[in-house]
């Protein structure tokens, strides 16, 4: 019986998407992807604190803190679970490496948005 059953990839941004459990099991890329993924979770959580303090709470919703962020985003998380689609591998390119890909993919999108808030920020006039 093989361990290569794949999580089924969410629609949006799932940090374990994809991941096979071999390579979630497997020692050291564990012990580093777990923490990195936590990390990106963490960065994840701040940018949407950051964004919502700039935009809602204007529009005159409550502030929110890191941990209610990163709440919400388990929230949008479960509520689109229900649109994942299987992913396929890419031949020729590792388990190991596809995973690291996601996650770099994940940060960049989450600093892009980000980017894209402050500017939007920046030209309502709030300033810094």
């Amino acid at each position: 019986m093989s361990w290569e059953w794949i999580i089924p990839a969410r629609a949006g941004r799932n940090l374990f998407a994809g991941v096979s459990v071999r390579v979630l099991a497997g020692g050291l890329n564990a012990v580093i992807y777990i923490p990195a993924a936590v990390g990106v979770l963490l960065l994840s959580a701040f940018v949407l604190m950051q964004l919502w303090g700039w935009f809602a709470v204007s529009l005159g919703a409550r502030k929110i803190g890191l941990f209610h962020a990163a709440g919400l985003l388990a929230l949008i998380g479960v509520a689109k679970a229900g649109l994942s689609e299987w992913r396929l591998e890419a031949p020729g390119v590792s388990q190991i490496r596809q995973t690291w890909y996601r996650l770099a993919n994940i940060t960049l999108g989450v600093l892009m948005c980000w980017g894209i808030g402050a500017v939007c920020h920046l030209l309502q006039g709030h300033g810094a």
